[in-house]
């Protein structure tokens, strides 16, 4: 429940404080990474990849988060989700 949790409150604080958020929001996914890489909740990938993608959007990083957002689409697809899938891809570019 921890990585669900990191990634609610990475969700929250940038929906609520966004560009000021960005460092509290960065830290939290680096926390959800370590989680999801140890205990293999693969699960989780595809919102991490998603709130990357939005975080790299604050700090006006096109690229990186185009990329992220791809990462995103397809984790979402290889677990069923092609209604996310879908609206990922299309905020990738």
């Amino acid at each position: 429940h921890e990585i669900e949790g990191l990634l609610l409150i990475a969700r929250a604080q940038r929906a609520l404080r966004g560009q000021d958020a960005v460092d509290e929001v960065e830290d939290l996914l680096v926390r959800a990474a370590e989680l999801i890489e140890v205990t293999g909740a693969l699960f989780f990938q595809a919102d991490l990849h998603l709130e990357a993608a939005e975080i790299a959007g604050l700090r006006g990083d096109r690229e990186i988060a185009a990329r992220e957002f791809e990462r995103a689409s397809r984790a979402f697809a290889e677990r069923g989700a092609s209604i996310q899938s879908d609206r990922a891809q299309r905020k990738s570019g």
